[in-house]
């Protein structure tokens, strides 16, 4: 092995293992615990290579490493806590806004079927009533007439007669009018309840609603907070490595250090058993 395919390898050892882009640093660790092994048996494979010669002397580590191994740092770029309560608030008002309408748009759908039906109702009985006053009115005519007839017509028996006729139109009006507010109360009545069952029905959308709300920003701000957690966790793994590797690089030095000193007073003895 030469002097550059130790340099070289010295490099690639120290600069080639960055941090992936995650908070599982294990390969880094593994290489990172080796380190100084590494650096001893790569100064073994150079002084045993047919190239070595000590009193060519060293590259020192301190110059083929750089004094600090820097990492990029991952940073949280999510919504901080308000936008997220902001916007989660606004997707649900916006569904929930959806919901009432359909509920609304259902009740005005039922409510004009019973307003038709009543308002056709209201018709029947005024159709109804039209006839009674023509039935009653056709009977007076036809009193008159026969009354004419008779001779009667300026007798007490025509007052008696047409007062029966206005008492039993009255009275069959009556009857018609309480049979009318009957049918048509009902309607109200129906419509009521539809207007009761729609109240209901939204009530019970702004109760799921909130709770579908809250149970949302929960889980989504625990989500931001476990991801920020792994960020600072992994960042603070990268401080420990950026520490680590200072440490490291200082016991490379001394260790270069101490073999120099070896290699050179191996190198001396060698001088004097040649001269």
């Amino acid at each position: 092995m030469t002097w550059d395919d130790f340099t070289k390898k010295v490099k690639e050892f120290f600069t080639g293992k960055k941090v992936a882009d995650s908070v599982d640093t294990s390969p880094y660790d593994d290489g990172e615990k080796e380190l100084i092994d590494k650096l001893g048996q790569l100064d073994e494979e150079y002084k045993n290579g047919d190239n070595y010669d000590p009193g060519k002397g060293y590259e020192d580590i301190s110059d083929l490493l750089p004094e600090k191994q820097t990492f990029e740092y991952l940073k949280y770029e999510g919504d901080d806590e308000d936008t997220i309560r902001s916007n989660t608030k606004n997707k649900f008002d916006a569904l929930l806004e959806d919901e009432k309408k359909k509920v609304d748009d259902a009740l005005n759908k039922n409510t004009e079927v019973v307003e038709n039906k009543k308002q056709a109702t209201d018709e029947e009985y005024s159709q109804k009533q039209k006839q009674i006053d023509r039935d009653y009115d056709e009977f007076q005519k036809a009193l008159e007439k026969e009354l004419v007839k008779k001779g009667l017509y300026r007798s007490s028996i025509k007052q008696g007669q047409t007062k029966a006729n206005e008492q039993a139109r009255d009275w069959e009006s009556n009857e018609l009018l309480s049979k009318r507010n009957v049918d048509l109360s009902s309607l109200d009545a129906e419509i009521a309840k539809l207007q009761g069952e729609a109240n209901t029905a939204i009530q019970q959308l702004d109760l799921s609603y909130a709770q579908k709300l809250d149970g949302e920003i929960e889980r989504l701000l625990d989500k931001r907070n476990k991801e920020i957690a792994s960020i600072d966790k992994y960042n603070n793994t990268l401080k420990e490595k950026e520490a680590k590797y200072i440490e490291d690089r200082a016991k490379a030095i001394e260790a270069q250090l101490t073999q120099r000193l070896k290699d050179e007073q191996y190198g001396r003895q060698v001088w004097l058993c040649r001269g």
